[in-house]
């Protein structure tokens, strides 16, 4: 069986990535970072990777981006992989938001890490808040929904649950996804008013949705 990379080499190999890529264009699109925040059962992680394949994005899923925002070591790392002005932009940003945020250390280290990935640009971050934490018009945030009955059945293929389970299963992720929105940024994570752009899955396949998202980019670029 293969040995799971630990989180710091994970880290360590994206910062090199980071620091070897092509030096980006003089006047960069005033738009690269995307937000994803999604209904579960949506086909948000789909659109994301037709996204990443076309843009050349890297995705961060939010288990990574919670992973290394419990890390002090792994923030660390991660803003170190900033030259001097990157690092004046995470800082300053920090010091911004912190007075929205709780005191818990964990909010702290989770604005560093999405302030750091939306500096490096061309990044797709899906959930932890991200669309709550950066800046209005220089990020599209995208909201993914469905009916309930449709993620319902996407549930029960996925996972292999009887529709109770399913429905029970979207019932508490949608809950502790509200309440570490109301908690850490005092917000709805429901109101379409904090998104650019809402995508209801029901008749809109993954590649539609990818085209939607597309030109949302587009727009705000333009």
């Amino acid at each position: 069986m293969k040995t799971p990379r630990s989180l710091t080499a994970i880290v360590e190999e994206q910062c090199r990535k980071w620091t070897t890529q092509t030096v980006p264009p003089v006047t960069p699109p005033r738009c690269s970072v995307i937000t994803v925040s999604r209904e579960p059962g949506t086909r948000a992680r789909a659109v994301a990777q037709l996204l990443s394949q076309r843009l050349g994005y890297d995705i961060y899923g939010s288990n990574i981006v919670d992973a290394v925002a419990r890390s002090a070591h792994c923030s660390e790392i991660v803003v170190r992989s900033l030259d001097e002005r990157g690092r004046s932009f995470v800082e300053n940003f920090v010091s911004s938001v912190g007075r929205s945020l709780t005191a818990d250390e964990y909010l702290h280290h989770l604005a560093l890490i999405v302030a750091t990935l939306a500096r490096h640009r061309r990044a797709i971050i899906l959930g932890r808040g991200a669309s709550f934490l950066l800046p209005h018009g220089t990020t599209l945030r995208v909201r993914f929904v469905a009916p309930l009955e449709m993620r319902i059945a996407s549930f029960v293929k996925e996972f292999s649950l009887t529709p109770d389970e399913a429905r029970q299963r979207i019932r508490t992720i949608e809950n502790n996804r509200r309440k570490f929105v109301l908690d850490a940024f005092g917000k709805d994570l429901a109101d379409p008013v904090q998104y650019d752009l809402i995508v209801n899955d029901d008749l809109i396949s993954a590649e539609g949705g990818a085209r939607l998202v597309l030109a949302a980019l587009e727009s705000l670029n333009a």
